[in-house]
């Protein structure tokens, strides 16, 4: 543009749009509510805990704006539990008659559209 470049051919030749040139970013409005938010999070807290937590400082507040905020912060994560492995196989095979079980149920239906369920039983 110093060169005597229009600003819309400029933006052309970069394959920038236009309306990123004049942009100014807002301020930050949620600020405080994220403060508020970070310091209420314990595990097992929902977002809408928090919110009732943080209500009495902000008066009315939004439940959308207070999730939306709650998922930018990553707040909503829950723990996941290992698995225990005690370091004991499960038996693939039968070693001994009836000691494996397996049921199973069976859908079917009949020529006059009643409905059957059968329940199948293995022994291995």
């Amino acid at each position: 543009m110093e060169q005597g470049v229009t600003a819309r051919r400029a933006c052309h030749i970069m394959a920038v749009s236009t309306s990123t040139l004049y942009y100014a970013s807002a301020a930050d409005c949620n600020h405080q509510l994220r403060e508020c938010l970070r310091r209420v999070a314990r595990p097992g807290i929902g977002y809408r805990l928090a919110r009732a937590l943080v209500l009495p400082q902000f008066g009315k507040l939004n439940h959308k704006r207070v999730y939306r905020v709650w998922k930018q912060e990553q707040l909503a994560r829950k723990k996941t539990r290992k698995k225990r492995r005690s370091g004991k196989t499960v038996p693939l095979a039968a070693t001994r008659p009836n000691q494996v079980w397996c049921l199973d149920f069976c859908h079917d239906a009949c020529l006059n559209g009643t409905k059957l369920k059968v329940l199948v039983e293995s022994l291995s």
